[in-house]
């Protein structure tokens, strides 16, 4: 299999992970880890904290605060706050507080405060109740404030 997980520019010891091939499943307690599975669809991460995650679409992550995503869409996050995604089409986020988000269009976001978004397409954006933050259109380039008033206006919108 072709992926990298390294720390501190090191290959991290295959006693501090484990993966799982049959499953698609890669688990480490480890903070600070970069991790590159591009071209590895639909895998499910578990880490630490401020990891770097490089894949591709369909993965399922589940990690602490700080970490850094790159990813294709379709792609599913639960992570603490402080976290940074540059992502496709097609994601969920449960995310903590002070998030930024760079995505594509059809995401669904249930946040925590202080995030910002830069997204395509605000209209094709869900937001669900208690995220907060500014957002940036780029279809658009138009900027809004993401408060609760907007996200009732988006329900109503959308039915």
């Amino acid at each position: 299999m072709d992926y990298s997980i390294t720390y501190k520019g090191k290959s991290l010891d295959e006693d501090l992970y484990s993966i799982d091939l049959d499953a698609k499943v890669f688990s480490s307690d480890k903070d600070a880890l970069v991790i590159d599975f591009r071209g590895k669809y639909g895998w499910t991460f578990n880490t630490g904290e401020r990891c770097v995650l490089n894949t591709s679409s369909g993965c399922t992550f589940k990690t602490g605060d700080g970490c850094t995503f790159n990813t294709g869409g379709d792609c599913t996050f639960y992570t603490g706050g402080s976290c940074t995604f540059h992502t496709g089409y097609d994601c969920t986020f449960y995310t903590g507080y002070d998030c930024t988000f760079k995505t594509g269009g059809r995401c669904v976001f249930t946040t925590g405060n202080w995030c910002t978004f830069s997204v395509y397409g605000i209209s094709s954006q869900t937001f669900k109740r208690g995220s907060s933050g500014v957002m940036i259109d780029r279809e658009g380039g138009n900027p809004y404030i993401l408060n609760e008033e907007f996200i009732r206006l988006q329900k109503i919108l959308k039915g």
